[in-house]
């Protein structure tokens, strides 16, 4: 309860509120606003931070349809959150694809998985990456999370419902100035800026490490063939 319980709860009545103030303060600056959003939900992978950031625009979201009406809903926080949800896991499938030699087979089979949560909007799909490699998966996904979070706002996108990943676009309502195309272009900065990052940080892994456990008992035994 006091340990624990009321710190978070404080931390997270600072977030809020100060997501508020940023929302009533630079409401004519919606890059601002949206950039701060999307980079919250990229910083921690489904986490408190994230889930403030979700809620935030949620309530937002609401609260404004309740007080103004749809047309004059305040659309940005929720569409900035639900564009940046899926860029730390597919950011991270883009890169396995990419630089394949910066990952080991292992790698591979967990970013393709990582691929199926993003583009059902599951950011926890980054989640295995984050835990080897905290620094380099934050500063990526912060940073393309941030970008897509921004590009949707400024361009006026604006999120109704359904799968907050470049899917969304098909599967839910988005209301965007060319249909289908700003979406997924916004979105799909976000994740090649993620993956560049991710690739370009890594190292090169050594050949190994990328062997299964099937190839190396294979060599071996080649190995004692040729003695």
């Amino acid at each position: 309860t006091y340990m624990i319980g009321g710190p978070i709860a404080g931390l997270m009545d600072s977030l809020y509120n100060g997501l508020t103030y940023l929302n009533e303060t630079y409401s004519s600056a919606p890059f601002i606003v949206g950039a701060i959003i999307g980079a919250m939900i990229g910083f921690d992978f489904g986490g408190p931070v994230n889930k403030t950031a979700l809620i935030f625009g949620t309530a937002v979201f609401t609260d404004t349809v309740a007080k103004f009406g749809i047309e004059n809903a305040n659309f940005v926080p929720g569409t900035a959150a639900q564009a940046a949800i899926s860029v730390a896991p597919l950011g991270i499938w883009l890169a396995s694809v990419l630089f394949k030699n910066k990952f080991t087979k292992d790698e591979r089979v967990s970013a393709s998985s990582a691929f199926g949560m993003g583009m059902v909007g599951v950011t926890e799909g980054a989640i295995p990456f984050a835990a080897s490699n905290p620094v380099q998966m934050i500063t990526a996904s912060v940073a393309g999370s941030a970008l897509a979070g921004g590009l949707v706002s400024i361009t006026g996108c604006k999120f109704y419902g359904g799968i907050g990943s470049p899917l969304g676009t098909i599967i839910g309502y988005i209301e965007q100035p060319i249909p289908f195309l700003t979406w997924i272009l916004c979105t799909f900065a976000g994740i090649v800026v993620t993956a560049l990052i991710i690739g370009f940080w890594r190292k090169p892994v050594a050949q190994n490490e990328d062997l299964t456990e099937e190839d190396e008992e294979v060599t071996t035994i080649s190995e004692v063939a040729a003695t």
